[in-house]
């Protein structure tokens, strides 16, 4: 609880132009089609998976880092966003975003703990995630 409590302040604190700053480093073009809230969706993910915002908008291959990226490709495509749209705002490719969709998608039917309980704290932050048809 304490962490949470932790995380909610460090959310307030960070300045949203600096997640714009580094967001416009690695993707200028889409930068103006962002959706609304997307600095929020990439801090409190950042924040929740303990990897850095610039991280999980760069080319990063680390794990810690793609499952960070998957969680964010699965709220906007919960969202209604297009697989071509959420990929143009990471300079990958719409593959990449189905990949990363079903990777969660997987661990989740597994019960992996970890990705799991990651899942139910991001969930609990910005609201649900539609992409099981069942509930955890």
């Amino acid at each position: 609880m304490q962490t949470m409590i932790n995380k909610e302040l460090e959310l307030d604190i960070i300045n949203v132009k600096v997640v714009t700053n580094i967001l416009k480093r690695y993707n200028k073009k889409a930068i103006n089609e962002l959706p609304d809230g997307f600095d929020k969706i990439l801090i409190t993910i950042s924040l929740h998976c303990n990897v850095s915002p610039e991280d999980i908008v760069s080319k990063s291959r680390k794990r810690s880092v793609v499952y960070a990226r998957d969680f964010i490709y699965c709220y906007l495509r919960s969202r209604g966003m297009s697989l071509e749209k959420i990929a143009s705002h990471f300079n990958r490719n719409h593959t990449t975003v189905l990949h990363g969709i079903e990777t969660i998608k997987g661990f989740i039917k597994c019960k992996d703990k970890i990705i799991t309980r990651d899942y139910k704290l991001i969930k609990e932050s910005l609201g649900e995630i539609k992409i099981l048809k069942q509930k955890i």
